[in-house]
């Protein structure tokens, strides 16, 4: 039966229905047929109405389906299309006004794992908005290598470079604690900030700098927790100077003390990757640098005191009052290559053409 001639038959039945409601309210007698004819008509007018009901709800359910059918294509084909398209190039995300710029130098070196580790490092940094990270080349020249992997990590950055002083260099053998590392390389950083700040941060009095190694592992939330810092932000480091972690003791009212085991007569005695600073600091401080010629062990120390004029009331305690860690010092594992150099000494070694 289509649906124009049952909605025919509901105006009809529906017409009786009426004439019987019109007829009691005018206290009308009904002759019996009437009356039958009249309930025939009402229960096929509820019977129409039940029809129809269903009718409208099958056109309804076909409608949706028929909606969620184009949305799955238009969903297939934006997968379809971002599973093929290359995501290495992606830009950087545009930094939002108002929101400190984290501006992050970090030292780095050739070495087999060197691209390893600032791919990893890079992948973290992705997610921290306003955000612009200094990298930094220990090295005569910058290395194609790096400024190929800048190229494509998709952050705002700058590629630097200053090879460290011989006398400054661990020689074959000689232990990693000997001598400082990075500290050409951080102080190029900055004066790379104080000089050419305005060339790429949108508010050179908004920034919070923060010296990061290419291979520790950072908490999102750390970066989260040093933009609003006023002066120098302190938090503990996890794995480091032979403790599970290393770093300030604090209470609401601020520091109160340092755990640590080495040396506990450092003023500061706090790990490179354990405190963060306003730029405002440094402004007030220009001359602020990190010391090679001090003992190992006080680099820290030394450019802390240059910073908080030797106040430790200055300090504020980040990380759930420095009980949260939010940074490790983890260290990558130099590569066996034994083999390698079983290739080489054959002169069958691995294709250099290809980028490790």
């Amino acid at each position: 039966m289509k649906a124009n001639h049952m909605k025919q038959l509901f105006r009809s039945s529906y017409g009786r229905l009426l004439y019987l409601r019109r007829c009691v309210h005018r206290n009308m007698s009904l002759r019996p047929h009437s009356l039958a004819t009249l309930g025939v008509a009402g229960f096929i007018a509820f019977l129409l109405i039940l029809i129809l009901s269903d009718h409208h709800q099958r056109v309804d359910l076909q409608e949706q389906l028929l909606h969620s059918e184009r949305r799955y294509q238009q969903l297939k084909k934006e997968f379809d299309a971002l599973s093929t398209t290359p995501r290495i190039n992606a830009k950087p995300r545009k930094h939002v006004a108002g929101v400190p710029v984290v501006v992050a130098i970090t030292p780095t070196y050739t070495r087999h794992t060197q691209k390893a580790d600032l791919t990893r490092l890079s992948l973290t940094l992705r997610h921290v908005p306003n955000f612009h990270w200094i990298l930094v080349e220990d090295s005569e020249q910058k290395t194609p290598k790096v400024s190929r992997f800048l190229a494509s990590c998709g952050l705002h950055y700058s590629h630097l470079n200053v090879r460290t002083p011989r006398e400054m260099q661990l020689g074959t053998g000689e232990a990693r604690w000997r001598k400082h590392r990075g500290v050409e390389q951080r102080n190029l950083g900055l004066s790379y900030i104080l000089e050419h700040g305005a060339d790429f941060l949108p508010d050179v009095n908004n920034v919070i700098v923060y010296f990061m190694d290419d291979d520790n592992t950072y908490s999102l939330e750390l970066f989260e927790e040093m933009r609003s810092i006023k002066v120098v932000g302190v938090w503990p480091v996890a794995l480091t100077g032979g403790l599970l972690w290393e770093g300030p003791v604090c209470n609401a009212n601020g520091v109160r003390g340092f755990h640590t085991s080495w040396r506990t007569d450092r003023f500061f005695p706090m790990d490179m990757a354990g405190f963060a600073f306003n730029i405002k600091a440094l402004h007030e401080h220009r001359s602020a640098r990190l010391d090679p010629t001090v003992h190992y062990g006080f680099l820290e120390s030394s450019f802390l005191t240059q910073l908080l004029d030797n106040k430790r009331e200055h300090m504020e305690p980040k990380g759930d009052l420095c009980r949260k860690i939010l940074v490790w010092h983890t260290r990558t594992a130099d590569p066996k290559m034994k083999q390698e150099q079983l290739l080489i000494a054959k002169g069958q070694q691995s294709d250099p053409a290809v980028e490790v």
